[in-house]
């Protein structure tokens, strides 16, 4: 009897011993032991490599993620006018990444060439309070009488989008008071289709009396309402030419769930006499 009672005590001792040789061992440790402050939420280690792919994609996901709550429809767009400068063919749309995307026009209304043009844009809350404010310089020194030049803001503070009530957009700029003796114009214009893109083949040519320089060129895409939706800078081989020189070009469109539907599109040549500054 006292043998068994020996065996019992022995026995009743050792097995709580067993098990506890046994956590250590696989490590089943509690969470607040193996936690440092480079541990995760739920009480798994994480080393400095680890733990960065995983702020990285939770920041991934965070960016690729529709902000709710959100209707960008209801924010009120309002272009101003002066007797130079008109800003025209807004739009303003979330684009497939979340960011926040506003468009248009600066139409140059006077007789006079435009230079140093900023589009600025004030943003005001829906209790008409002032909440941000953003300008950009435009994409070419120079705007000749009559022509319009396009822009594009890529709004990227999603912590305030839900809280934008309108939005005013105007432009700086200085009076340019000098005539410009080149004349470029695009000509030839044509498109097709092939796969999944459009292409667009024409030629630019200089009909004016002197050599012109920083030329660029660029198609505004618009939609059924003639809004711009989106932009393309054209790529040319040269950024100077002569008069009477004329050089082709072409513009490949992929058509695919990041372009916005568009209707139509419109060519503007940009430059500078190369006679200015000399």
């Amino acid at each position: 009897m006292k043998s068994f009672l020996f065996i019992l005590v022995v026995i009743t001792i050792s097995v709580p011993a067993l098990f506890s040789c046994r956590q250590q061992d696989q490590g089943f440790l509690p969470a607040m032991e193996i936690q440092d402050s480079r541990g995760g939420s739920d009480g798994t280690y994480l080393s400095e490599d680890t733990k960065s792919e995983k702020n990285a994609a939770t920041q991934a996901e965070y960016s690729s993620s529709p902000i709710y709550l959100f209707d960008y429809s209801v924010i009120k767009l309002v272009p101003t006018k002066s007797i130079d400068i008109a800003i025209k063919n807004c739009s303003l749309y979330q684009d497939i990444y979340g960011d926040l995307l506003i468009l248009g026009e600066v139409l140059n209304n006077s007789d006079s060439v435009k230079t140093n043009l900023e589009i600025t844009f004030d943003f005001t809350d829906r209790f008409s309070g002032e909440m941000d404010f953003k300008k950009i310089p435009a994409y070419a020194e120079y705007l000749q009488p009559g022509k319009k030049i396009p822009f594009c803001l890529i709004y990227e503070d999603r912590s305030r989008y839900i809280d934008i009530g309108e939005i005013k957009i105007g432009a700086n700029y200085k009076n340019y008071n000098q005539s410009f003796s080149g004349y470029p114009v695009v000509t030839d214009e044509n498109f097709s289709y092939y796969d999944d893109k459009m292409l667009i083949k024409g030629s630019l040519i200089n009909l004016g009396f002197a050599d012109i320089e920083n030329v660029k060129l660029f198609a505004t895409f618009y939609n059924l309402k003639n809004q711009v939706v989106f932009l393309r800078e054209c790529y040319i081989e040269k950024s100077r030419l002569n008069p009477q020189e004329h050089e082709n070009f072409s513009l490949a469109v992929l058509m695919d769930e990041y372009i916005p539907e568009f209707t139509h599109y419109r060519f503007e040549v940009f430059f500078r006499d190369a006679l200015i500054g000399r």
